[in-house]
């Protein structure tokens, strides 16, 4: 990687802040000097954020030790928080920054601008608004600057007006049912925050519109089930060909738990057409087809944030899954974009806009030999990356254009990319760049592996195992897994890192989707488990992650197995009844179920579940 020492910068006052832009729940990475500022020696570095009263904002320097347990300088160094005037709010003057980076969360009063401050620990009285007052730094050096707003909680969403649906079709007025189609024009014509809920059976979860794209132009929250089949909107066979919904310039969308399929727009957008705010939670956006945005196309005045998501198999001539024009902002967290295709160059994403991708996944997309990227950022346009996985495609190469690397991320073939890999400190791991040999991300199919989702998972040896950052990564991953798991080093058996990965999944969890009691039928200790490889989905049985698990841990059918580090878990959302008897053998094919390795088994939210042998006394 190539170490860049940036130019003597000037955001050393209340005037001259750098104005960085932070969203709810997204980490944001800064790399930057003390010593290099307008007082060289006496350089304090502001920067100007804005918050909402009740936000949660947490900072935290690496500069005496990172991530990857090296230290980037000897900076002790100090964080102040201030509001809009430059008055002080909060400091980690007192602790001792000289043996460990301080760390400060602070509690937003009173929605406005904010200003936070990195100095050296001699630094702690300065005024903001001027240059004067400035002592001498005794530590100077180059640091890294975290920074995660998280959102009140305290106060619960309430609803003006809430509508339940209660037939797939459309309906019309006096026959007594609720279409979707009725409820998004209600919530439109009421104003207010309003609440759309589902009342569905199993076999009715296929909503078909008939009458064109749904139109929403209020405050509304879309919420489908949770258990149970998933709800999927889409056209009726008897509809003409157009895209699913548009989002209007004055809408503040939130839609979870609901996927859609199969929308047509000669125009923009397959699926979702967005000139407003549109926030996806648990949704999956697949088999949509577009000019441009195969499974959503974001405008000039258009915001789209996504939270464990998944974008696959739709098709554009530019943008398979996102295209983004100027000024648009498209924020994805734990998400999944793979599996689509572009006639032109982009296979995934096209930015005009702003694009800041976290902790996912963009992998399997495109067509092999095509000549095509799979993620294009114009000129025009800004992209920040932050533990992401773009790899593994079918593209002749992974980015194109200049990208703003917060670090941690691992892409395959960056071809002519810049701003990837740009400081040591980041940990990118850049293949393809500058002679390099392309990197193998090691991304498995897509597939429904827990949660209300498809994911990718990465498999055994993957460079993406324990090799991003865990400042601000929430709980669990994409599919309600948790993070943060000691995941396994094929070549350092020893190895007890406990660190999250790249991408939108965690390696080491396995949701059991099947009752029956077999065997895992993929190679041992691929990170794959499958009883029944003939099927389209896997089937992950307990006897097979188990038996997967063990092979991870180092079981390999030897009288003198070598144990490795790493933690499992398994998933259960149902009882099971163990029916492969047989002789006492200690690799889980028959009989008792024998663990090797550290392992834990659960049950789903807490839940509790039998696992019963079968031939005991009843």
């Amino acid at each position: 990687m190539l170490t860049v020492t940036p130019p003597v910068d000037n955001n050393d006052t209340l005037a001259l802040a750098d104005p960085l832009q932070l969203y709810a729940g997204v980490p944001f990475n800064v790399i930057e000097y003390i010593g290099n500022g307008l007082q060289s020696s006496a350089d304090v570095d502001v920067y100007r954020i804005s918050l909402n009263a009740g936000d949660q904002l947490s900072l935290d320097i690496d500069a005496k030790q990172s991530e990857s347990g090296s230290n980037i300088s000897m900076l002790s160094g100090l964080l102040r928080v201030f509001d809009s005037n430059g008055n002080p709010l909060a400091s980690t003057f007192g602790f001792n920054s000289s043996t460990a980076d301080p760390k400060l969360d602070y509690l937003v009063g009173g929605t406005g601008t904010y200003y936070v401050s990195v100095s050296s620990l001699e630094n702690n009285s300065f005024s903001l608004g001027t240059l004067s007052g400035r002592a001498v730094n005794q530590s100077l050096g180059k640091y890294q600057l975290h920074l995660l707003v998280l959102p009140s909680t305290s106060v619960p969403t309430t609803y003006d007006h809430q509508y339940t649906v209660n037939t797939r079709l459309e309906s019309t007025v006096g026959d007594n049912l609720m279409s979707l189609r009725e409820a998004v024009e209600a919530a439109n014509n009421s104003g207010g925050n309003s609440l759309i809920q589902f009342a569905l059976a199993d076999a009715e979860r296929r909503v078909e519109l008939l009458w064109g794209a749904l139109q929403l132009d209020s405050h509304v929250a879309i919420q489908g089930p949770t258990s149970g089949a998933s709800l999927t909107v889409g056209l009726s066979t008897l509809s003409s060909p157009t895209r699913l919904m548009q989002i209007g310039s004055s809408a503040n969308v939130q839609i979870s738990n609901v996927q859609f399929f199969g929308g047509q727009s000669t125009g923009d957008g397959g699926a979702l057409l967005i000139n407003g705010e549109l926030h996806l939670n648990q949704v999956e956006v697949r088999g949509n087809q577009a000019n441009r945005g195969g499974a959503a196309f974001v405008s000039s005045a258009g915001s789209l944030f996504l939270n464990g998501v998944t974008l696959a198999e739709n098709i554009a001539n530019n943008g398979g899954a996102i295209f983004v024009d100027a000024s648009g902002k498209f924020i994805a967290t734990q998400s999944t974009i793979g599996m689509n295709s572009a006639t032109n160059a982009s296979d995934a994403i096209e930015n005009n806009g702003y694009i800041s991708l976290y902790g996912s996944t963009i992998a399997r997309n495109g067509v092999v030999d095509a000549g095509h990227q799979a993620v294009v950022n114009n000129a025009s346009g800004t992209f920040y990356l932050l533990n992401t996985l773009i790899a593994s495609n079918y593209t002749t190469k992974d980015t194109q254009g200049d990208f703003f690397s917060q670090g941690f991320n691992l892409v395959g073939n960056a071809g002519s990319a810049t701003g990837l890999g740009w400081d040591t400190s980041l940990l990118d791991q850049v293949g393809g760049a500058n002679g390099a040999a392309p990197l193998d991300g090691k991304v498995g199919t897509l597939q429904l592996q827990g949660g209300r989702t498809r994911s990718m998972l990465l498999l055994a040896g993957s460079p993406a195992l324990d090799a991003a950052s865990s400042f601000g990564t929430p709980a669990t991953d994409q599919r309600g897994a948790e993070r943060n798991l000691d995941g396994i080093d094929l070549n350092d058996p020893l190895e007890n890192v406990r660190r999250v990965d790249i991408g939108a999944t965690e390696f080491g969890t396995f949701f059991v989707n099947s009752e029956l009691d077999a065997v895992d039928a993929s190679p041992l200790g691929d990170g794959v488990v499958d009883s029944d490889i003939s099927t389209s989905s896997p089937q992950i049985t307990l006897r097979g992650a188990i038996q997967e698990l063990n092979a991870l841990a180092g079981l390999d059918g030897s009288n003198n197995p070598v144990r490795r580090n790493m933690q499992g878990v398994i998933v259960l959302d149902r009882n099971l009844l163990l029916t492969r008897k047989g002789s006492d053998e200690d690799f889980t094919v028959t009989g008792d179920l024998d663990v090797f390795g550290n392992l834990q088994i659960q049950g789903f939210r807490g839940q509790q579940y039998l696992i019963d042998g079968g031939w005991g006394p009843t």
